[in-house]
């Protein structure tokens, strides 16, 4: 997240890329996936990795509404549909 928001986008895909990689042998939350894809402007899938999240019942969930790292997705449709389906 640090990276991709301090402009360093090259090593944050490879951040991310990593995360994915690793996704596939071992657990690896969704919503830190989610936060690496908010970071590099990628909004859908972010919210398709927070869906994820919400499934695997991850409990950082629980700060999605007063977490400032979501701050710039709040108004976003998928968003509040998630937030009301978490009651938050």
């Amino acid at each position: 997240y640090a990276l991709a928001r301090s402009g360093k986008e090259r090593e944050a895909r490879i951040a991310l890329n990593d995360l994915l990689a690793a996704s596939r042998e071992r657990y690896v939350p969704a919503i830190n996936i989610a936060t690496l894809h908010l970071a590099l402007g990628e909004t859908e899938k972010a919210l398709d990795q927070l869906e994820i999240a919400f499934e695997q019942k991850d409990t950082w969930m629980t700060f999605l509404k007063v977490e400032p790292i979501w701050d710039e997705v709040r108004g976003h449709p998928r968003f509040i549909k998630l937030i009301r389906r978490m009651n938050l």
